[in-house]
């Protein structure tokens, strides 16, 4: 039977960085490199052996806890179905263990036969660059893959012609999702999923003398307020400013847009006016994003930031007991239209050492078929594969087709933080986004930290 290993280490963050959230300071210095080790020693024991008995092949199969896992149950369910001598076991990864501190597990002695990564994690990069992942360019050429992918998504997983790992489901940010009864209860109206910047501080005054707070985010986690400055970010910037911010890393691209200019510098302002005017709920820089989606499916807030798997997390284990639709973050100019930011960050590999190399290949390429890509959507994710009849669609939820609708009108953006290097990147950007909220620095001493690393960039 399929079954899931929870590997997940609380309190856990890679050993490079230092993070300041709220009154809680984690510092990693020399002791930090111990419980790395650990860490590394704990999730390489854990549910990674591989394992035989009378002929039936067990495959360890990386993925997030969450509805990652449960999604993941459902895959497993239907491969197993016509795979008879193979069970797929769960190995379920927090989603800070899932990044850096996994580069020891999928090199460990006993690694999953079938390792998860996120593209902008750190831990995928890492493996290319030690030639430690098995290649994976005949499963695209036997499944078109670059074909379902599309020329975007294949471009980013093509290294030097070939392609080393399967993508699982595609994601959007960052719907605001809102609470329909306290919208309406507060006099609060919604115009095509969108406000403008006055409208929206206008909705969370309304929703707080009716006794809710207002925009749920996890500020303790590693990605949440990234996704919030994504957002602001690309109506504050143009259309071509955000297109170059997205690529003028690269010393072949013209540097025409710099960190310290108006756009950038609005952003960062907008977000800390945000913590200024009470927009987030009371202690948002000390919780984590289940911590401020639990609130909300207590009714306590009237708006919670999420994404695409949300849904699948409020209707499953959370049980909400209202219904509820989604705005976009407020436009900072009213002249564009904001949009969604779509990402394929979330992928499986195969690492060299895995166990079952031939079978973990053959489940791969179930993952990247059409068959397995409805498994996807049957648990509630929206599945990477963009040309699947709308018939194969029909368990995603209203909610998440109406995104898509809304993605297919509208179009979407590149997610930024998520397709620049590290260096820049979410990694770099969400610690400074927790010390300027929390008082320790300001806006242009921020901006002109990314514009450094910027520069540095640049320079080679």
């Amino acid at each position: 039977m399929t079954s899931e290993s929870d590997c997940a280490v609380p309190g856990t963050a890679p050993a490079t960085r230092t993070h300041s959230w709220g009154r809680r300071t984690v510092r990693r210095g020399l002791a930090a490199t111990a419980v790395a080790l650990a860490l590394a020693s704990v999730l390489a024991a854990c549910g990674t052996k591989s394992s035989s008995s009378g002929g039936t092949v067990t495959l360890h199969v990386q993925t997030l806890t969450g509805p990652q896992a449960q999604d993941m149950q459902v895959m497993a369910q239907a491969y197993e179905a016509s795979h008879p001598k193979v069970k797929i076991q769960i190995d379920a990864l927090a989603d800070v263990a899932s990044k850096m501190p996994n580069v020891a597990v999928l090199n460990g002695s006993n690694p999953p036969d079938v390792g998860f990564v996120q593209y902008d994690g750190g831990a995928y990069a890492a493996e290319l660059t030690n030639n430690k992942l098995t290649p994976l360019t005949d499963i695209w050429q036997s499944n078109n893959l670059a074909k379902h992918y599309g020329p975007s998504v294949t471009k980013q997983y093509t290294v030097n012609g070939s392609q080393y790992a399967v993508l699982w489901d595609t994601v959007y940010i960052a719907p605001m999702y809102y609470n329909v009864d306290a919208f309406a209860k507060a006099g609060i109206t919604v115009t095509n999923h969108r406000m403008t910047l006055p409208q929206f501080y206008d909705a969370v005054s309304k929703l707080k003398a009716n006794g809710y707070q207002g925009l749920g985010v996890g500020g303790n986690t590693s990605y949440h307020l990234g996704h919030l400055v994504d957002m602001l970010l690309q109506t504050a910037a143009s259309p071509a400013q955000y297109d170059n911010l997205l690529t003028n890393w690269q010393s072949s691209v013209p540097d025409t847009v710099k960190y310290t200019d108006p756009a950038f510098v609005n952003t960062l302002q907008t977000m800390k006016d945000f913590q200024s005017n009470g927009v987030f709920q009371s202690g948002m820089l000390s919780q984590d994003y289940t911590q401020a989606e639990a609130l909300f499916a207590a009714g306590k807030l009237g708006m919670f930031m999420g994404g695409t798997w949300t849904p699948s997390e409020l209707n499953g284990s959370l049980k909400v007991p209202f219904k509820y639709d989604f705005i976009l973050p407020p436009t900072l100019n009213p002249a564009q239209t904001a949009k969604f930011e779509g990402v394929a960050t979330d992928a499986f590999v195969l690492p060299l050492k895995s166990k079952h190399p031939t079978e973990a290949k053959d489940f791969l390429k179930f993952v990247g078929s059409a068959q397995g890509q409805t498994a996807v959507a049957k648990g509630g994710l929206l599945p990477i594969f963009a040309d699947l009849p709308a018939s194969d669609l029909t368990t995603i939820g209203p909610v998440v087709s109406s995104i898509l609708q809304d993605v297919k009108a509208n179009g979407s953006a590149g997610l930024w933080d998520s397709l620049i290097p590290n260096t820049i990147g979410q990694p770099f950007g969400v610690p400074k986004y927790q010390a300027l909220l929390s008082g320790q620095t300001s806006v242009q001493q921020v901006a002109s930290e990314f514009q450094t690393e910027l520069d540095k960039l640049r320079a080679g």
